[in-house]
C-alpha cells in the first residue's frame, strides 16, 4: 500500500491507513505515524477454558466438549481453538469460565451434544461480556449457528512507519475494531497537523443511538503538541497521547474537579456569582447581602430562593 511519499506497507492482507502523521519531537528525528485496520486475525482465541459442576436444577446429562470465540464489536469472530470435555451429573448445570482476552468485547461457547457427538452449536443467544458463563442449555435448544471458520476479527494498530518499509515489529499499541471504512473525499490524513494528502479515509458515522462504545469512529485523527501526539479516537474511546513509544501512549483522563465557593452568613454577592450548598449549584440572579442564617433553599432546578437581599437560582 503506497501513500504518496510515505511508507510502503509490507505485509499482505493489512487494511487501509485511517491516518498518516509526520512527528518530530525536540531534538529527534522526524517519523511518520500511522493508524491502520488490521482486517483479520486480529484478536487471540481464547484458551484454558475450565470446565466444572455447576450444581443442580440443570438440564444437562452426560459428557459434553465444549469451546469458545471471542469478538471485536464489529462482526468478527475468532476461531474455536481451545476445547474442554466434561462430565455434567443429570440433572445439573455445567460452570464454565476463562481468562479475558486484550480488547475483546464479548465472548461465545459452543457446545457439542451429550456423548460427546455432533456439532458444536451456540448455546448463548447474545454475547456473553463477562469472563465465565452458566451453561444450562438443552442440546435441542442449542442455536443452530456453527463455530467460525476462520479469525475474522478486526482491530486497529497504532504503528511508526519507518522508511521504506515497516512490519509487525513496529506496533506501538493497538486499540479496539473499528468500524467499516468508506471512502473519505481525498487522500490519507490531511486532518492533523502533519498529516497526508487533502482528505482522509475514516468510519462509517456512529448510529443514530450514539454508535457503538468503544469503537474508533467516525475518523480517527492525530495532532502534535509538545514534544507528544493526541490521538483522537473518537465515539466513546478514550483520546491518548504518545511521544511515540509503547510505554509512552497512555490513555488522557480528565482530572478537573469543578469546585465552587460554600454559603457565607451576610456575604455581599453580585448578580452571576456561584455557590454550592448541600450538593446543589446555584447563581445570584440579583446581588445584594446574604441573610445572617441560611433560608431553606428551595433545591428544584430554575427555581429561585430568597437569601437576604440575594436571589439564588437552582
Amino acid at each position: 500500500m503506497s501513500t504518496g511519499t510515505g511508507p510502503q506497507n509490507a505485509a499482505a492482507g493489512w487494511g487501509q491507513i485511517t491516518e498518516l502523521f509526520l512527528f518530530q519531537a525536540s531534538g529527534l528525528p522526524a517519523n511518520y505515524y500511522g493508524l491502520i485496520k488490521s482486517n483479520f486475525g486480529f484478536l487471540a482465541s481464547p484458551t484454558l477454558l475450565v470446565v466444572a459442576d455447576g450444581g443442580a436444577g440443570g438440564v444437562l446429562n452426560g459428557t459434553y466438549t465444549w469451546g469458545i470465540t471471542a469478538l471485536d464489536g464489529a462482526g468478527g469472530e475468532t476461531l474455536d481453538t481451545w476445547l474442554t470435555t466434561f462430565a455434567i451429573p443429570a440433572g445439573h448445570k455445567a460452570s464454565l469460565s476463562w481468562p479475558a482476552v486484550p480488547l475483546a468485547t464479548g465472548y461465545n461457547i459452543y457446545r457439542t451434544a451429550a456423548g460427546p457427538v455432533g456439532a458444536f452449536l451456540k448455546v448463548n443467544s447474545s454475547p456473553i461480556t463477562a469472563t465465565s458463563y452458566v451453561d444450562n442449555i438443552a442440546d435441542g435448544s442449542r442455536i443452530n449457528t456453527t463455530t467460525p471458520l476462520f479469525n475474522s476479527t478486526q482491530g486497529v494498530w497504532f504503528f511508526k512507519l519507518p522508511l521504506p518499509t515497516y512490519s509487525l515489529s513496529d506496533v506501538v499499541t493497538n486499540f479496539p475494531a473499528d468500524l467499516p471504512p468508506i471512502v473519505g473525499d481525498g487522500g490519507i490524513g490531511g486532518r492533523g497537523g502533519g498529516g497526508i494528502g487533502g482528505g482522509t479515509t475514516g468510519s462509517q458515522p456512529p448510529t443514530s443511538s450514539g454508535g457503538v462504545s468503544g469503537n474508533i469512529s467516525p475518523i480517527p485523527q492525530i495532532m502534535q503538541f509538545v514534544n507528544k501526539m493526541i490521538l483522537i479516537l473518537g465515539n466513546g474511546y478514550a483520546p491518548y497521547q504518545s511521544d511515540g513509544t509503547s510505554g509512552g501512549t497512555t490513555a488522557l483522563t480528565n482530572t478537573f474537579v469543578a469546585s465552587y465557593p460554600a454559603r457565607t452568613n451576610s456575604s455581599p454577592q453580585v448578580t452571576g456569582d456561584l455557590m454550592a450548598l448541600a450538593g446543589v449549584l446555584y447563581k445570584a440572579s440579583q446581588g445584594g447581602t446574604t441573610a445572617a442564617a441560611p433560608p431553606a433553599f428551595n433545591t428544584a432546578l430554575g427555581q429561585s430562593t430568597a437569601d437576604g437581599t440575594v436571589i439564588w437560582v437552582s
